[in-house]
């Protein structure tokens, strides 16, 4: 039986419209979408695949000898170029050489 709000209402009276003779309240299998990929196939690409040891690393360190580290590649050894501190790819500096590059090549072949 569901229960709808404060009344009780009966399974056969709501699927009543929808159901034909031998069939059962659960959905219709055939005019439903199907899911990619059968459950027999299910995890075959990871069986199959050989298991590879993870190689040993040292251990990063952690807290305070970590901020050293970063301490003295940003600042201590840091090597300063012509045009200051190197730019990182998504930097604006960066995108606007880029296109003055292009622009140039541009107007250099045409």
């Amino acid at each position: 039986r569901l229960a709808c709000v404060k009344r009780r209402l009966d399974v056969d009276f709501v699927f009543e419209g929808r159901k034909k003779k031998g069939e059962s309240h659960s959905l219709q299998q055939g005019k439903m979408g199907k899911v990619h990929g059968g459950l027999a196939r299910a995890g075959k690409v990871k069986a199959q695949t050989p298991k590879v040891e993870k190689p040993e690393k040292h251990k990063k360190p952690k807290g305070r000898a970590m901020k050293r580290i970063l301490y003295n590649k940003r600042y201590v050894n840091a090597k300063v170029g012509p045009g200051g501190r190197k730019k990182g790819p998504n930097s604006r500096q960066h995108d606007e050489k880029e296109k003055k590059e292009r622009a140039d090549n541009a107007a250099a072949n045409a």
